[in-house]
């Protein structure tokens, strides 16, 4: 499961948020949801 091999090997870039596999809309949701958690730790976004 999983992407391909050859895909991986020819990626400049690789994020992994899991060990699991998520349908791209999930995975989208995930990344937004922790770059607000780290702009809110940093002071970025204030109340």
């Amino acid at each position: 499961m999983g992407i391909d091999k050859e895909l991986l090997n020819m990626a400049h870039f690789r994020l992994s948020l899991s060990n699991m596999t998520f349908p791209h809309q999930l995975t989208r949701l995930i990344l937004l949801e922790q770059l607000y958690r780290m702009f809110k730790i940093t002071g970025s976004i204030k109340q």
